[in-house]
Formats: structure tokens, sequence, C-alpha cells
């Protein structure tokens, strides 16, 4: 499985994405927003060259690209480990979560409480 995870104000990029991107240390990457329909976003990843009017972000010999600042921030809303898989009729990656950001994590089990909270009985005390 070909992943990519936002840690530490970095891209750590994982040999089989480096295999799918096809690349080498010092080439450039970029993280875009792809619109899939009315309210559905979904990060995407190529080179820049599948962009074509880019600069992007250099990769490292550790296959490592800083990311971070505002960046960071919007990408850690969709998660922060990703898998790719090839967009059909493009040259970059949707970018799904596999691990979904902290603040993702609390806000989930708070709404799994509040989903839950028609099992409480109606009156009398709770047991402590």
């Amino acid at each position: 499985m070909a992943t990519i995870t936002l840690r530490d104000n970095r891209l750590f990029i994982d040999k089989e994405a480096a295999e799918l991107l096809a690349l080498a240390p010092d080439d450039r990457i970029e993280v875009r927003y792809w619109n899939d329909g009315p309210n559905e976003v979904t990060p995407v990843v190529g080179r820049i060259d599948a962009f074509g009017d880019c600069e992007g972000r250099r990769v490292s010999k550790k296959m490592t690209v800083s990311f971070r600042g505002q960046q960071a921030q919007v990408l850690q809303i969709y998660g922060t480990e990703f898998e790719l898989s090839l967009m059909e009729g493009h040259k970059f990656f949707r970018m799904t979560a596999i691990k979904q950001s902290l603040e993702d994590s609390y806000l989930r089990e708070a709404e799994n409480d509040l989903n839950n909270i028609d099992k409480l009985p109606e009156t009398g005390e709770l047991d402590w």
C-alpha cells in the first residue's frame, strides 16, 4: 500500500508511494484539492508536471517534503495518513485518509456520545 504521512511539519513518502509517483530526490510535488462534487473535496498529490503551472515542494533524499503552516492545517482536516490511488484520466493521485486527524477523532467521539444520549434513563438517578 502506497502511503504518505503528515507528521512534524513534513510529508513522509513511503517507498511504494515514491515508486508510484516516480519520485527521485530533488523532484518536486504538489498537494492540491479536487472537487468531487457538491461538498466533496479530496486532497490529491502529484509531480509538478501533473499540474503544469506550479513550483511545488522539493523532495529530500529521505523522501520527505517540508509541509508546514496553513498547508499542513488544511491537510490535517482530511487526515494525517493517506493511501494513494491513481485518479483515472489524470497524472495525479487521490489521497484517501486511512488515519484521521486527532481533532476529527474527537469530533467523531462527541458525535457518538450525542447519538447515544437517547439511551440514558428519562427519569431517576444515574448509577455512578
